[in-house]
């Protein structure tokens, strides 16, 4: 038997379609629907629902929304979070580029890059002088170091 209609689903799978990670909640809602309608199936189909069961249907039904809402307010602040992850990893990535003197789009590997096809690789261009101040000298200066006879690895001090 197919579930009845539920215009509360609908809505929320047509809100979904743009947001993948309301996926597993919407799957539950539906499996949820879905073990309701089997229970439908046992009862009658001339009997009309007592008012304590379509009491006791509301409360459900409001209570599977109110963990709806916290588990999309929940998939919201992740989401929001991993978005300036990638963003300050995009940054990160753009200011190495920078500092080597590469394509930032592809460091060279990509010979169908449009900005430097293929040919961007670390050294390709000018450096930016203070982003390879920040990044490159104290990297380079630290490997310096561990070259020299006797020396041991340790981690160097952060600045």
């Amino acid at each position: 038997m197919s579930s009845p209609p539920n215009p509360m689903l609908d809505l929320l799978t047509q809100l979904g379609a743009d947001k993948p990670e309301w996926q597993p909640l919407l799957d539950a809602m539906r499996a949820q629907q879905h073990t309701y309608a089997e229970e439908l199936v046992d009862e009658p189909a001339d009997q009309e629902p007592t008012r304590d069961e379509l009491l006791l249907q509301n409360e459900q039904l409001v209570a599977l929304l109110k963990r709806a809402r916290h588990e999309i307010k929940r998939l919201d602040a992740t989401v929001n979070a991993l978005e300036q992850e990638v963003e300050a990893t995009g940054q990160l990535h753009a200011e190495l580029a920078a500092a080597l003197g590469a394509c930032p789009a592809c460091w060279g590997t990509d010979r169908a890059c449009p900005g430097c096809r293929g040919r961007g690789r670390p050294g390709a261009y000018p450096a930016d002088q203070p982003l390879y101040a920040h990044y490159v000298r104290p990297a380079a200066r630290r490997q310096q170091e561990l070259a020299r006879p006797g020396t041991t690895p340790a981690p160097a001090a952060v600045n």
